[in-house]
């Protein structure tokens, strides 16, 4: 059985379409997806979703940090624990430096199967205490002041069409 799905590593392909390759459940292998057209092919990093996901070094429990910073030394622990955790550092956090001494820096990025996660993050830290944030994205905002520098303030979103590439006389990148 083969099922659609994307790659959502954000490494500039923008959620690659792919197909999964099913077998009893299981995802046996990761193809590109003729759907896609001729701009977006799978890559090597897509290719290897399943050996990531089904990788017994993944991480699928919440680990506590024991010892010091950089030590390498965690416990597993219950999520109860690990929420609460977060939820007592976010609350100390804000009682000691105000709501604006949290920075939330999510973006859709690699999560892009959960959509508009960045404005899910934001909205959770908003509701729960505050929070400062940046606009835009950790990911294009040396290009979008590049961009507003280049072309005028009016200049609003980046991109570009990939059919036009081949087209180009010049490429900065």
């Amino acid at each position: 059985m083969k099922l659609p799905v994307f790659c959502g590593r954000d490494c500039g392909g923008d959620a690659c379409p792919l197909l999964a390759h099913l077998e009893g459940g299981t995802v046996v292998g990761i193809s590109h997806n003729p759907e896609a057209g001729d701009f977006l092919r799978g890559c090597p990093k897509g290719f290897a979703l399943p050996a990531q996901h089904y990788s017994p070094h993944r991480i699928k429990k919440p680990l506590l940090r024991k010892g010091p910073r950089g030590s390498g030394g965690f416990v597993e622990t219950s999520w109860e624990n690990a929420l609460n955790l977060i939820a007592r550092k976010l609350q100390a956090c804000r009682a000691d430096f105000s709501g604006s001494s949290v920075l939330c820096l999510s973006s859709a990025g690699s999560t892009g199967a959960l959509h508009n996660t960045e404005k899910l993050t934001l909205r959770f830290l908003r509701a729960t205490g505050g929070c400062s944030s940046v606009k835009g994205n950790y990911s294009s905002n040396a290009g979008a002041h590049a961009l507003k520098k280049a072309l005028g303030s009016d200049y609003l979103r980046s991109g570009f069409d990939p059919a036009t590439v081949a087209k180009a006389k010049l490429i900065v990148l």
